[in-house]
C-alpha cells in the first residue's frame, strides 16, 4: 500500500514539473522578454535615446557651455520634425562648474562635486554616450573612467590631443582642432604676414598654454617647434594662472609690461575668454597695441565681450558669424527661433554665437552617426557609426573620424573680431588652413574653404 502511495506521488510530482517547464517555455514570449531588450542598452527605448553632457551651467566658465545649449535645441528641432529611426533625443546637462566647483567662484555645486561625480551620476540615470562635454582638465578626469565602462564619450569640446587615441580610449571622440594643430597653423600664419617682427606669449599654466607655445615657436623647446623658425626670447614668454587673472593684476600686467618694454609687436594668447578680456583691457590702459592672435578658446567675442578684441585675429572652423548667406545660419537661426527656451540670448537682429555654431555643428554630426547606427541601436553600434559616416555639418571644413584617428576637425580659416563692441567674426581671407598634431604633419593650405549641403531630413 505504500508503495502504491509512493507511486502516486512520482507521478503527480512529474505532472507538476512538466507544468512548470511548459509555463518557463511560454516565458520568453512575454513582455518581460521586451523588456529585457530595450534596456539592455542604456539610454535607449523603443521611442527615445537619451545621452548627456557635463558642463559648467554654473560658475565663472559657465558661458562654455552655451555650445550645449545649442545642441539641445538642435535636439529639440529633430524631436519636432519625427526625430531619428523613429526615435526622440532626450539631452541630459550636468552642471559640473567644469572640475572647479570646490573653488567656489558662483558654482553652485557643493564642495567635493567633481565632473567625475556628476558623470557617475548622469550615467546612472542611463544614458547611451555623453555628447559634447566640455573642459579639458574635467574631461581628462573621466577618460579613463567613460572607457573602463565602454560608455562613448564623443565630440568632447576641448583641445587636447588625449581624445584622440583610438587604441588606448576606443570610447572617446574629439571634436575640435586640438591646440598642436592650432599652434602650428599660427606658427605659419606668423611667418607669412609678419615675417622679421618680435613675438611674444601670454598663456595659461595648462595644457592649453603649454602646447600652443610649444607648436607657436621657442628657443628653448624642440620637436615642433624646431621646424616653425619663429623664437619666442624668455622674457617674452609670459603664463598666468587662471586665480591670478580672476583675483588681481598679479601676473597680467607686468607681462604686458614687459611685452611693450620688449617691443614686441605680435602677441599670441592662448587663455580663456575672461582672461583675454582682462589682457586686452590691461594692454590698452598700457597704450600697447600689438597685433593679437588668440586661441580659438579664449577669442570668442560673445565671452570676452571687449571693443579692444577688435582686430584680433583667431582660428575658426565655422562660418562668419554675421553671414546671411550662408546656408547653416539660415538653418540655425530657424532652428533657434523655433524653440530657444535654451539659448535664450538668441535674437534675431544680432550676429549668431560661435558657440552656438560649435553646439550646432556637433549635434548635427551626432544625429549624422545615430541615423547610420540604424534602428537597432546598441553602444558598439553607434561606435562603428562614428568612423563610418559621411558628416555634414556647419563647420567649414570635412569632419572625419575613422579606426586609426578620433581627431575631428583638423584647421580652419584665420578669422578676424570685427564689429564696434567687437560682437563678429568675419572671414576675410577664403584660405583653410589644415593640419594635424603630428610631427610630420606640415601646415597645408587651400585657396577656398568649403560649404556642405545640408542633408534633405534635416531641412
Amino acid at each position: 500500500m505504500e508503495g502504491v502511495n509512493v507511486s502516486a506521488r512520482r507521478v503527480r510530482m512529474r505532472r507538476l514539473l512538466m507544468s512548470l517547464v511548459a509555463a518557463l517555455l511560454v516565458l520568453p514570449v512575454t513582455p518581460l522578454a521586451v523588456s529585457a531588450t530595450t534596456s539592455s542598452t542604456p539610454g535607449v527605448t523603443a521611442s527615445s535615446v537619451t545621452i548627456g553632457a557635463t558642463v559648467p551651467i554654473t560658475g565663472f566658465q559657465m558661458r562654455a557651455a552655451d555650445s550645449s545649449a545649442a545642441a539641445a535645441a538642435v535636439f529639440k528641432y529633430i524631436n519636432a520634425h519625427g526625430g531619428i529611426n523613429g526615435r526622440k533625443i532626450l539631452f541630459q546637462r550636468s552642471d559640473d562648474c567644469m572640475n572647479l566647483a570646490a573653488y567656489g567662484l558662483g558654482c553652485s555645486l557643493p564642495i567635493g562635486a567633481s565632473t567625475l561625480s556628476q558623470t557617475k551620476a548622469l550615467l546612472s540615470t542611463g544614458v547611451l554616450a555623453t555628447v559634447g562635454s566640455v573642459g579639458t582638465g574635467a574631461q581628462e578626469s573621466v577618460l579613463g573612467y567613460m572607457n573602463a565602462n565602454a560608455v562613448p564619450q564623443l565630440f568632447v569640446n576641448s583641445g587636447s590631443t588625449d581624445w584622440n587615441q583610438p587604441a588606448k580610449y576606443p570610447q572617446t571622440f574629439g571634436f575640435i582642432t586640438n591646440f598642436k594643430a592650432e599652434g602650428k597653423i599660427y606658427a605659419s600664419y606668423i611667418k607669412s604676414h609678419y615675417s622679421g617682427q618680435k613675438v611674444g606669449f601670454i598663456g595659461a599654466q595648462n595644457m592649453l598654454g603649454t602646447t600652443i607655445f610649444d607648436t607657436v615657436g621657442t628657443s628653448v623647446f624642440q620637436g615642433l617647434t624646431s621646424a616653425t623658425g619663429i623664437t619666442v626670447s624668455k622674457s617674452d614668454h609670459r603664463t598666468y594662472t587662471p586665480f591670478d587673472a580672476l583675483g588681481g593684476a598679479n601676473d597680467i600686467v607686468p607681462s604686458i609690461a614687459q611685452l611693450q618694454a620688449d617691443a614686441v609687436k605680435v602677441v599670441v594668447l592662448a587663455s580663456t575668454p575672461a582672461v583675454t578680456g582682462f589682457i586686452l583691457a590691461a594692454a590698452h590702459t598700457a597704450g600697447f597695441s600689438p597685433h593679437w592672435i588668440i586661441s580659438t578658446s579664449g577669442s570668442d567675442p560673445a565671452l570676452v565681450a571687449s571693443p579692444y578684441e577688435a582686430g584680433a585675429v583667431t582660428l575658426s572652423s565655422f562660418p562668419a558669424t554675421a553671414d546671411a548667406a550662408n546656408p547653416w545660419n539660415v538653418w540655425l537661426r530657424k532652428v533657434l527661433a523655433a524653440d530657444h527656451t535654451d539659448v535664450p540670448a538668441y535674437k534675431a537682429s544680432a550676429p549668431l554665437d560661435p558657440q552656438w555654431q560649435c553646439g550646432a555643428s556637433y549635434a548635427v554630426s551626432f544625429l549624422e552617426a545615430l541615423r547610420l547606427a540604424g534602428k537597432n541601436l546598441t553602444r558598439p553600434g553607434l561606435l562603428a557609426a562614428m568612423t563610418r559616416a559621411d558628416y555634414q555639418s556647419p563647420a567649414i571644413l570635412a569632419l572625419h573620424y575613422s579606426s586609426i584617428s578620433h581627431q575631428g576637425l583638423i584647421g580652419g580659416v584665420l578669422a578676424v573680431v570685427a564689429g564696434k563692441s567687437a560682437s563678429t567674426l568675419t572671414l576675410p581671407s577664403p584660405v583653410l588652413y589644415t593640419t594635424t598634431a603630428s610631427a610630420t604633419s606640415k601646415v597645408t593650405t587651400s585657396a577656398h574653404y568649403g560649404v556642405a549641403a545640408i542633408p534633405s531630413w534635416l531641412k
